[in-house]
């Protein structure tokens, strides 16, 4: 399993690989295969390892890399996986997009490059509930609306008083 990708691709594959255990699959003809999942309940995926090279799960025509179904396949025929793995994923085309968009001016990254840890850059997480901005409410309007207007009579028309309090 010693084949050149990016360190978040070698995590998905450990896991994938993981998830490949409890599997058991079906040969159809020369080139498919049914996987079938465990339990009482069996999804079955069709994996065609021909010149299609896809599985009915979608993952491998998502992400052209090998997903768990497949890998099941591939391990017991003794299949080099790299023909299916996308040179996208892998280290030599992460190095060499980094050097061509002059991003590796330092030397340690380089290094750091070479020896396969590819990951992104780390994100500043800040610390504390984030501030929700949201579209105030009609009501809340309303009441703003309400204590901002003055009271008019209804007998005499004048503001500062209401009819209960009407001295006319």
């Amino acid at each position: 399993m010693e084949w050149d990708v990016n360190k978040i691709r070698r995590k998905y594959f450990k896991k994938n690989l993981k998830i490949s255990e409890g599997l058991t699959f079906l040969q159809l003809s020369e080139c498919i295969y049914r996987v079938l999942g465990p339990g009482p309940i069996q999804s079955a995926h069709q994996v065609d390892l021909g010149t299609s090279k896809s599985c009915t799960c979608g993952g491998y025509e998502t992400y052209k890399f090998p997903c768990e179904h497949m890998l099941l396949v591939l391990k017991h025929n003794d299949i080099d996986i790299a023909e299916f793995v996308c040179e996208t994923w892998k280290k030599n085309t992460y190095v060499d997009a980094n050097k061509n968009m002059g991003q590796m001016g330092n030397i340690t990254a380089m290094q750091n490059l070479e020896k396969g840890n590819t990951l992104p850059p780390a994100l500043n997480i800040r610390r504390g509930r984030h501030r929700v901005r949201r579209f105030p409410s009609q009501a809340r309007d309303r009441a703003i609306r309400r204590r901002l207007r003055t009271n008019n009579c209804g007998i005499c028309r004048e503001t500062g008083h209401d009819r209960r309090n009407c001295p006319n």
